[in-house]
């Protein structure tokens, strides 16, 4: 994802010194992070999706539920995307998505989401060799994923969206595009250039970390019929010089803003890949892979190891979570259950070390007005204590003013407030389930929304209590 002021104009470890004098380098703005764990590889066999939206700090985000729509074709034959329309089909399914809400980006543009089926994408960027073409027109990021939300029933037919949306309109605003995609029984890491595109499956007993740079090789499973030709004619690949055709060493861009810093292997991306590996390995070793596993990754700054910093807003090291991750989702895809309950994505509306992950399922048919809304155009004059991202985001302003002193509160209150979440949300779907199965949907739905809203408010006025706490020990960010 780019700021808008660049679309404007477009229309472990082991390491040494010279490792560590490596990675301090710059921060690009905008950079995420994606993985996704295969289901023979988790402890309650589901897929498990995990994503962090990285922008600026103020970038403040809305989650958001869009319903199924039925369209009458002779009336409205296209859908207005962004910048161009292109033909829209008579069933779009429901999602729910969280969008961004900050002016320095396009307002209501999808961070990440869900669907009814229990497809669930986000995005990341990356760099490949060609080239946006002069004057052409074609997709944002957003809409990418807002076509798969509404139009995939699989994740393999998100890919197959994604590559025809890739080929035939292409990308405007970001150099390259890394998309991962999951559902109840599979996942996908799917790399695409301007107008070529390349996707592998995620195997079952094994997992895939995206980090904005492209990580297939030799071999993929679905892509552009001429992807090898393509590199050929642009001068990218000789098959004479080169030996066989690597997707990742011959379509990634040779430099990164002009040092010599290769965009494959740069630090910035490989050491948050090489931490996740370790810490996914660790517990795929202790009885698979949990969503606490998971949550705790994303929350990671090299803990307990000799690349953390205190405090870590101010590392000179790329780690997982950073003070501008402005959303994050665990995503618990189960295929025993009806994807309305069986996809839960657990969001996070601002960091999560300083912010609970709040239970989100597919099958919800609203959510709290706390968590859809609020606007961040001007930083903290912009707080509003109804919005439930400023009064989880004001948290990390004041936990910043002295980590070591205000952190280890923050962290034990949300810590204790997840653990009963972890333990309600089993009650919570077994009773959906009983509905479910005795014909009386539309109740069982009711009810996962109602406990995700109340949720978020609890979780809301715990926030302005815990803030206030801080206030009294002296942690005033105005």
């Amino acid at each position: 994802m780019v700021r808008k002021d660049f679309l404007r104009g477009v229309r472990w470890l082991g390491c040494g010194a010279a490792l560590l004098a490596m990675l301090a380098v710059a921060i690009p703005s905008d950079a995420s992070y994606t993985a996704i764990v295969g289901k023979d590889l988790t402890a309650d066999g589901s897929v498990l999706f995990f994503h962090q939206e990285d922008l600026s700090r103020w970038a403040l985000q809305h989650v958001r539920v869009t319903p199924r729509q039925t369209h009458d074709l002779q009336q409205t034959p296209t859908v207005q995307l962004y910048w161009i329309e292109i033909p829209q089909v008579k069933t779009t399914y429901g999602y729910v998505g969280v969008h961004t809400f900050d002016d320095d980006y396009v307002p209501g543009g999808l961070s990440f989401g869900v669907n009814e089926h229990g497809v669930m994408i986000a995005m990341n960027v990356g760099y490949p060799k060609e080239q946006h073409p002069e004057g052409k027109v074609g997709l944002l990021w957003s809409d990418f994923m807002q076509i798969v939300l509404e139009r995939a029933t699989t994740a393999r037919e998100a890919v197959e969206f994604l590559g025809w949306l890739t080929e035939t309109y292409h990308n405007t605003d970001d150099p390259g595009q890394i998309f991962g995609i999951a559902d109840p029984n599979e996942g996908w890491v799917f790399e695409a250039t301007v107008t070529r595109w390349v996707a592998k499956r995620v195997p079952d007993d094994g997992f895939h970390i995206i980090a904005n740079r492209y990580t297939i090789g030799s071999e993929w499973d679905l892509g552009s019929d001429d992807v090898v030709d393509f590199a050929i004619a642009n001068g990218w690949y000789d098959p004479e010089q080169d030996g066989p055709f690597h997707w990742q060493r011959h379509m990634t861009r040779d430099a990164y803003d002009g040092r010599r810093e290769w965009f494959p292997n740069r630090p910035y991306d490989y050491m948050r890949e090489l931490r996740s590996v370790h810490v996914l390995n660790e517990a795929a070793k202790n009885g698979g892979i949990t969503v606490q596993d998971v949550m705790a990754l994303m929350r990671d700054h090299y803990n307990d190891t000799f690349l953390y910093h205190d405090p870590p807003h101010e590392s000179p090291h790329r780690t997982i979570e950073l003070n501008r991750t402005v959303a994050s989702i665990v995503g618990q895809l189960r295929s025993g259950m009806p994807p309305a309950v069986g996809a839960l994505a657990w969001i996070s509306l601002s960091p999560p070390a300083t912010t609970p992950y709040l239970p989100f399922h597919a099958g919800i048919t609203g959510v709290a007005s706390s968590v859809q809304t609020g606007v961040a155009y001007n930083g903290l004059d912009d707080f509003a204590p109804d919005s439930a991202w400023w009064s989880f985001n004001i948290l990390r302003a004041q936990t910043e003013l002295d980590w070591s002193r205000y952190f280890p509160i923050v962290r034990d209150f949300w810590s204790a407030f997840e653990r009963r979440l972890l333990l309600q949300v089993p009650a919570v779907e077994e009773a959906a389930l009983v509905l479910w199965e005795q014909g009386q949907q539309e109740k069982a739905r009711q009810l996962l929304t109602d406990f995700s809203a109340a949720v978020s408010e609890e979780a809301r006025a715990e926030a302005h209590r815990l803030r206030r706490w801080l206030e009294a020990v002296g942690a005033d960010p105005f």
